[in-house]
């Protein structure tokens, strides 16, 4: 290899893969095509070899030039984290915060706590986006999100999770169920009764049916969905019954469901998530401690 590769060299041939062609390339960098071709010539005399065959107007890219843009495409992606750490970074020197949480509670007590941040923090910018549990993880541990709020799993690498009080899991029921005149369910009452879960292999799942196991009882799992929206909406139009966190449960009952205690005792644990080894900055400890306050309202500090 002769000389240096420079960042227009590399850009050009990442484009020209991507795009396959020199014309498209140079749209989409605003050069001409000649400056493209010119590029990746020079980007092959650094090299020692050819990137690609050309057949009159037509390109093929040869085993070396895919070979070689598996590293540049890693490259280009760990650019992109950088750039999305540094913009993080930067966030925690602004009035800014950027939340992200499931659902549930995400609604249950984040109005009231952003409220209260503003009355502390006037005229602060605030973005905040709801998703799937493991869709929060990773916006957190790329840096996307200052706070992060749900029912994490433990051994989450990367995240510094403060826990929040431990709540019961609950069975819901669709109105008019058999086992609706209950005052709580008991594992043994849901032998032979369709079961909504959730998804493979998520931590919900795993808790419900290791106390079918305890039980000696197999379930009868009817659906797995992977949104707490849709496990509700299933269970309310009589699709079957369903074991989850509370906080949830209530939010999302408008009225076509019958919420039950269930046993024995499932528990789940939700907190706050920031990511690690990273300063957090006033705002986001403020906003992380009035929720707390407001969740410890109802299911008190500490936990059980």
């Amino acid at each position: 290899m002769t000389g240096w590769i420079n960042h227009r060299q590399v850009e050009a041939f990442h484009v020209v893969m991507l795009t396959g062609s020199m014309t498209a390339a140079g749209e989409l960098l605003g050069i001409s095509q000649p400056a493209v071709s010119r590029l990746i010539r020079e980007l092959e005399s650094k090299v020692g070899f050819s990137l690609f065959q050309r057949h009159g107007g037509n390109i093929k890219p040869t085993r070396e030039a895919t070979m070689l843009h598996r590293e540049v495409d890693r490259s280009i992606q760990a650019l992109s984290r950088i750039e999305s750490a540094a913009q993080g970074i930067a966030r925690l020197k602004s009035d800014t915060l950027r939340i992200t949480g499931t659902l549930g509670m995400s609604t249950a007590y984040l109005a009231e706590a952003l409220a209260r941040l503003e009355d502390e923090y006037p005229g602060v910018s605030i973005t905040v986006s709801t998703d799937t549990t493991p869709s929060v993880v990773d916006k957190m541990l790329i840096h996307q999100f200052d706070v992060g709020i749900g029912f994490f799993p433990n051994d989450v690498q990367g995240l510094e999770i403060e826990p929040l009080s431990r709540v019961e899991g609950v069975c819901i029921l669709p109105k008019g169920h058999p086992l609706c005149d209950r005052e709580e369910i008991h594992v043994e009452d849901l032998a032979g009764v369709p079961l909504i879960c959730q998804e493979t292999e998520t931590q919900t799942q795993y808790k419900v049916l290791a106390v079918f196991r305890a039980a000696n009882i197999e379930p009868m799992v009817k659906i797995e969905a992977n949104l707490a929206a849709m496990i509700y909406k299933l269970v309310e139009s009589g699709a079957g019954a369903a074991i989850v966190e509370p906080i949830t449960a209530k939010e999302m009952d408008s009225g076509g469901l019958s919420i039950k205690p269930f046993h024995p005792t499932i528990r789940f644990e939700p907190g706050i998530a920031f990511p690690a080894n990273r300063p957090r900055s006033e705002i986001a400890r403020s906003f992380a401690a009035h929720f707390r306050d407001l969740f410890d309202e109802d299911f008190g500090a500490g936990g059980s």
